[in-house]
């Protein structure tokens, strides 16, 4: 199963700061994003168990806590992308859209969230929206 690895910074305040996103290359995965918002430690507890249970194939069970993640921090774009990569796994495209759109609409310049709804694009024969989608991508991060 393909996981992407996000790091949500945890924090005790609720103060809003802008989501930015910082992207380290790391040769065995690739590379690992880490959005700049603040999340209490709570939430980021619940998305790292979140992401154990995808690995472990229990899509339900994650989607299920990233949707409680989703849910008490609205403003992260790491979950719904998740979310995106779960629904995909689990075939329901439509809902794999719809959450990677959701997480356009919190970080614009996401690259994985622009990849991955171009792979959805793809599936459903949208080739020319997949085309921007995947331009999108390697304009932000051409690597």
């Amino acid at each position: 199963m393909l996981l992407i690895g996000f790091a949500i910074a945890g924090c005790a305040t609720t103060e809003q700061a802008p989501p930015t996103i910082q992207v380290a290359v790391v040769d065995s995965v690739g590379f690992t994003i880490t959005e700049g918002q603040p999340v209490d430690e709570e939430v980021r507890l619940r998305y790292d168990d979140a992401q154990r249970r995808l690995e472990r194939g229990s899509l339900e069970e994650g989607v299920a806590e990233l949707q409680i993640v989703a849910e008490t921090a609205p403003d992260l774009a790491a979950p719904q992308i998740d979310l995106g990569i779960a629904y995909h796994l689990s075939g329901d495209l439509e809902a794999a859209e719809s959450h990677l759109r959701k997480a356009l609409e919190l970080n614009p310049d996401h690259p994985v969230a622009h990849n991955e709804l171009g792979i959805i694009y793809r599936k459903t024969g949208r080739f020319a929206e997949a085309r921007k989608s995947y331009q999108a991508a390697l304009a932000i991060y051409p690597g």
